[in-house]
């Protein structure tokens, strides 16, 4: 796994974020531990790696593209489907303050807004390709340590439910204590979960098991939606925090919907729990009576109203309208919107609450 740190446009203050995948391993095996970013270029560029050459190169061709177009190009423009890729989307490139980064490519390091981080920067993404073995101090006792270690995981109670289901699978457990965020945080329990759960996702668009770089727990599966409005959405990395954020969190029980919302936000470079908390905190606002349709410039925002979420999603990430607005994150929002609208942000220091 790897960490981007940075200072958080949502909070202002230290943020960081972690993903999985491949990207972490190919960096080390390119001879890197870390990579610091400074100052600011002056057109879209991106950090190419190839062991221990190091270039920044023009990336023109590459801004306005969604992270997995960013990913495919770069991978054919070098020449190698292994070169893996941290890249923004649209919502980086346009300083969403919720701007996370896709990494090879549907891996998230998507909290605390580090994408417009790097949008401010022009940096457009960072290619990676490594040769190299990593040096062991003691190669016998790490194979030692290694079999002992993944032998005490697979014995571990908690080991085959989350290898079978990933975070996912905590989703039943968590709506009957009555901590599953629902309505905006109005309610901890979601009415429709049966529709939403680790088992409807398993047994509605279940391919087949998959794992970060030497993972032995393997808790990533991939996904495909086979029928309906959405057929065809094909994902990994569905979380239990996506679940909340755009599916109980907005009131929908359309798990189709929610896979889809998840590839989008992918796609275009959002962490997918601020944006659905900001979804949730205007619906909620819509219901108070706080915003109008000549607030939301015609959005009609009734909870579970699944096309103006997929609408907000694609205006929070262009900054075109009212999504403008919820591009700023929830409470900078309610601060412009004013009437009693800080009630319904629901935050910390500035970042939307995970579930």
């Amino acid at each position: 796994r790897f960490e981007v740190i940075g200072k958080s446009p949502l909070t202002g203050i230290y943020g960081d974020s972690n993903a999985g995948g491949f990207f972490g391993p190919e960096l080390k095996f390119a001879g890197w531990d870390y990579i610091v970013f400074t100052g600011r270029a002056e057109r879209p560029v991106y950090l190419q790696i190839l062991d221990d050459r190091v270039e920044l190169r023009e990336a023109g061709h590459l801004w306005g593209l969604t992270t997995s177009q960013t990913e495919q190009a770069l991978q054919e423009q070098l020449g190698d489907a292994k070169t893996r890729v941290a890249a923004i989307g649209p919502a980086g490139e346009n300083l969403v303050r919720f701007a996370g980064i896709q990494v090879t490519s549907q891996r998230s390091a998507a909290r605390c807004g580090l994408g417009a981080v790097m949008g401010s920067k022009n940096l457009k993404a960072i290619a990676v390709r490594g040769h190299s073995r990593v040096p062991l101090a003691d190669p016998s006792r790490f194979k030692q340590l290694t079999k002992s270690f993944v032998e005490r995981l697979r014995q571990n109670p908690v080991y085959a439910p989350v290898h079978e289901h990933g975070t996912p699978g905590i989703t039943a457990m968590m709506n009957a204590l009555g901590r599953f965020p629902t309505k905006n945080f109005q309610m901890g329990s979601f009415a429709e979960i049966d529709a939403i759960d680790a088992d409807a996702l398993h047994d509605r668009a279940f391919v087949r098991h998959m794992g970060c770089y030497a993972c032995p727990v393997a808790c990533d599966a991939l996904y495909r939606v086979p029928s309906g409005p959405y057929a065809g959405t094909e994902l990994h990395s569905v979380e239990y925090e996506t679940l909340s954020s755009l599916g109980a969190g907005i009131l929908n029980p359309d798990l189709d919907s929610i896979l889809h919302m998840n590839k989008l936000c992918d796609d275009l470079g959002l962490d997918t729990i601020s944006a659905g908390r900001c979804i949730s905190f205007a619906m909620e606002l819509w219901e108070r009576g706080i915003l109008t349709a000549e607030d939301t410039g015609g959005l009609t925002l009734e909870w579970g109203n699944i096309d103006v979420s997929i609408q907000l999603q694609k205006m929070m990430a262009q900054r075109e309208g009212f999504g403008a607005l919820l591009a700023e994150g929830v409470r900078r929002a309610a601060e412009t919107i004013g009437r009693g609208a800080d009630a319904s942000a629901m935050h910390i220091k500035g970042m939307e609450i995970p579930g």
